[in-house]
């Protein structure tokens, strides 16, 4: 697809954002200008690669269903694109704050009281299913709820390309003003020992950091997990995420958003840990506690794909990251 960065700074675009409300801007772009983004030839092909990806996940469906979760899957691309570029382009926090009101519904609430209210650093953990970006902004919400003083200091990894957009940048600086703590996007292109210190930091001061499991890109290669019984894929992210719970004895509390017909659904996990922390230097991918808390993030992170297929963003990227078959 082409550079949001064109449509974004479109007057037509400004006008459609700031004058109509998310989920009607949402659907204009859907049937418009990403669509046109997206053509026949190029719909085609991302269908084809992505129905291969099914049939070989999940042989047991019927051949109505692998086509039915493929049209949906590429649904679900053209309104991740449309609320990617409407997330970047939205003016002010209040927009924000009004768009998660109307929009987002949250549950397991009782699960991020419980996580929040514990004094260790909590790790919030998410993945590509649903809408990240909208996630992100109803966390946000969350956060301005709460004192500063409980919760000191807040960072979100974040694509590297975000810094390409001085208008989200600045909107943060707003939203970091009003919230008088230390809230920060943590880019990911950083070199990993400059990323780890200031995870480590965050936590070990009790504060709060996000980041997503099912990150395919980038980061040093770990042996492969299964997924869904017929592939191994590697998942350095979600080992990132364990070694760093561990070492900082942090509260883990997965999160996943799902969109609905009507607006988007915020669900909370029960909450992981903390555990007593254990020195990094001991943190090999065979120490005990560090396989057990892989194994609970990777059940949990299947649980999210499998039930909900055709939201998750990346069943066209496994042809790069794709280790084996299981027989």
């Amino acid at each position: 697809m082409a550079d949001p960065m064109r449509l974004i700074n479109s007057l037509p675009f400004r006008l459609l954002v700031d004058h109509v409300d998310f989920m009607t801007a949402r659907a204009v772009l859907r049937r418009t200008v990403v669509h046109a983004m997206l053509p026949p030839r190029r719909r085609l092909a991302l269908a084809r690669t992505v129905r291969g990806h099914l049939e070989r996940c999940f042989p047991r469906l019927r051949r109505a269903e692998w086509a039915r979760l493929t049209r949906r899957f590429v649904d679900h691309y053209l309104y991740r694109y449309a609320e990617d570029c409407i997330n970047l382009g939205l003016p002010s926090v209040p927009r924000y704050i009004d768009l998660v009101a109307r929009h987002v519904r949250f549950e397991g609430l009782e699960h991020w009281r419980a996580a929040m209210a514990r004094p260790e650093g909590v790790l919030l953990v998410g993945s590509h299913v649903g809408s990240p970006a909208l996630g992100t902004a109803a966390l946000l919400t969350r956060y301005l709820d709460m004192a500063p003083a409980e919760r000191p200091r807040t960072r979100a990894c974040a694509d590297p390309e975000a810094a390409q957009y001085p208008r989200v940048l600045r909107r943060l600086e707003e939203a970091w003003e009003g919230y008088q703590a230390d809230v920060r996007l943590l880019y990911t292109r950083r070199r990993a020992r400059d990323i780890i210190a200031e995870m480590d930091g965050t936590l070990l001061d009790g504060g709060v950091v996000s980041t997503n499991l099912d990150v395919l890109m980038g980061g040093r290669s770990t042996r492969p997990f299964p997924l869904f019984g017929r592939i191994h894929v590697r998942l350095p992210a979600l080992v990132a995420a364990a070694r760093t719970a561990l070492a900082c004895g942090a509260v883990v509390l997965p999160w996943v958003n799902l969109r609905l017909p009507d607006g988007f659904r915020v669900v909370f996990e029960p909450p992981v840990g903390p555990a007593q922390p254990v020195s990094r230097d001991r943190l090999v991918e065979t120490y005990p506690a560090l396989e057990a808390l892989c194994e609970r993030l990777r059940r949990v992170l299947e649980a999210w794909i499998s039930t909900w297929p055709e939201q998750w963003s990346y069943w066209d990227r496994l042809d790069r990251r794709l280790v084996l078959e299981v027989p």
